[in-house]
């Protein structure tokens, strides 16, 4: 219920602002009036010496509110009444913006995975790719797409030991 109070409040201020502006004009036109001015008259040149009373109104109501907020809150509802008045938009709308937050937080999952996460071992930044082990896997790949039957036994046999050669140097 304090939303109500301070509604009901908002509008107290807004009538005692209202009263306010209303008594200084009222002062100035018996002050005019007091200088021999009719009282129609009086009153046109105390309004056109005050100003805009409207816009000091709105002027004195933006010191009692959260501009922003308030602002925001406006737009959010109009948003809805036109949402709520179109269905058709209202649901391409809600399908669209579902397909992007899914879109947007699967790529994101996959960068975070691949790119922003360190590697799961200790001192990764020191890590680097053995030659030894790009040269052997070349060997067996390319040992595997040789028949069986075009190997000689020389051959096996210098492979075998050309990991051991390969340590040493």
């Amino acid at each position: 219920m304090t939303w109500l109070r301070r509604l009901v409040g908002r509008r107290q201020l807004a009538r005692d602002l209202a009263d306010e502006i209303d008594a200084h004009l009222a002062e100035r036109t018996d002050e005019l009036e007091a200088e021999g001015l009719p009282r129609e008259e009086a009153h046109r040149r105390a309004r056109c010496e005050f100003g805009n009373v409207t816009a000091i109104e709105e002027r004195g109501r933006e010191v009692w509110r959260w501009a922003t907020l308030e602002n925001l809150w406006s737009d959010l509802r109009y948003g809805a009444r036109q949402l709520r008045g179109a269905p058709a938009f209202t649901l391409a709308t809600v399908l669209t913006l579902a397909l992007g937050i899914g879109v947007n937080s699967a790529v994101f999952s996959v960068i975070d995975a691949v790119l922003l996460r360190p590697l799961p071992f200790p001192q990764p930044d020191r890590r680097s790719r053995s030659p030894r082990r790009t040269c052997e896997a070349a060997r067996i790949r390319s040992a595997s797409a040789i028949r069986p039957s075009s190997i000689s036994a020389a051959t096996i046999a210098s492979s075998r030991a050309w990991p051991r050669f390969a340590r040493t140097s």
